[in-house]
C-alpha cells in the first residue's frame, strides 16, 4: 500500500500567474508553476471564466424562483451539468440573501437530489485500472464522495511516481491518452450528455472532462520527467 505523505516547505511565487510553488519547481521551470510551464494554465483559466460567467448570470436574477426555472429548463434540455451548476449557485445566493428559504430552497434541494440521481445513472466515464490507482492516491484534501474533484491534489502525483515502477506510470499515461482521445471524439460531436466518474464522484460533459484531465496529464508528464531525470 502506498503511503499518502504531505510535505510542507518554503514556497516561491510563479512569475506568470503569481501562485505559490515549491522552490525546486521554480528552479526547474525558470520561475513558473507547473500549469504555466506545461501549458495547462489556459484550461484552468477557461474553467474559472465559465464559473464566473455563471455567477454573473445568477447575480442578475431578481428572485431564486428565476434560477429554479432556469435549472429546470437546463434539465429539460438534457444539460445536467448546467442544471446542477445553476441550481447550486441559485441556492447559495438564496441563502445569502435570505430569500425563498421556505419556498424555493426546498424545491432546489429536491431538484439537486434528482439531478444527482440522474448523474449517477448516466453513462460512466471509464477510467482504467492504473490511472484510477494514481488518481485515488491523490485523493488527499478530502474524499470524492464529499468534495468531488476538489478532494484531489495533483501535486501528489510525484510521490506516487517515486514509489511506483516506471512501467506503472507509463501505463497510467497510456490509459489517460486513450481516455482523452475518446473524449475528444465525443466533444467534437457537440455531445452535452454527462459522464459519471466513480473515481471523482462527479458528472461532467466530455469536453469538461477532457479539459480537466488534460491538466492531470501535464502534472503526470512533468513529474515523470523529473523522476526519470533524477534517476538517470
Amino acid at each position: 500500500m502506498l503511503s499518502k505523505k504531505r510535505r510542507m516547505t518554503a514556497v516561491a511565487t510563479c512569475e506568470r500567474c503569481g501562485v505559490q510553488i515549491l522552490p525546486a519547481t521554480a528552479n526547474r521551470t525558470g520561475g513558473l508553476c507547473m500549469p504555466c510551464s506545461t501549458g495547462a494554465r489556459e484550461a484552468i483559466e477557461e474553467g474559472r471564466r465559465e464559473r464566473n460567467q455563471r455567477q454573473r448570470e445568477l447575480s442578475e436574477l431578481d428572485e431564486p424562483e428565476d434560477g429554479y426555472q432556469e435549472a429546470l429548463r437546463a434539465l429539460g434540455a438534457g444539460n445536467l451539468m448546467r442544471a446542477r451548476a445553476v441550481a447550486s449557485l441559485t441556492m447559495d445566493t438564496a441563502w445569502a440573501r435570505n430569500k425563498g428559504v421556505k419556498t424555493t430552497i426546498p424545491r432546489l434541494q429536491d431538484l439537486l437530489r434528482k439531478i444527482r440521481d440522474l448523474e449517477r445513472r448516466s453513462e460512466p466515464l471509464v477510467i482504467a485500472r492504473q490511472l484510477a490507482a494514481l488518481l485515488r492516491y491523490c485523493e488527499t484534501f478530502c474524499v470524492a464522495g464529499c468534495c468531488g474533484r476538489d478532494a484531489f491534489d495533483p501535486a501528489a502525483v510525484k510521490p506516487w511516481i517515486e514509489e511506483s515502477p516506471r512501467a506503472s506510470t507509463a501505463e497510467a499515461l497510456a490509459e489517460l491518452d486513450s481516455l482523452l482521445a475518446r473524449l475528444a471524439v465525443r466533444e467534437a460531436t457537440g455531445d452535452i450528455r454527462v459522464l459519471w466518474s466513480d473515481v471523482f464522484e462527479e458528472a461532467m460533459t466530455a469536453g469538461a472532462w477532457r479539459a480537466y484531465l488534460l491538466t492531470w496529464r501535464h502534472f503526470i508528464q512533468f513529474a515523470f520527467g523529473e523522476v526519470k531525470l533524477r534517476e538517470g
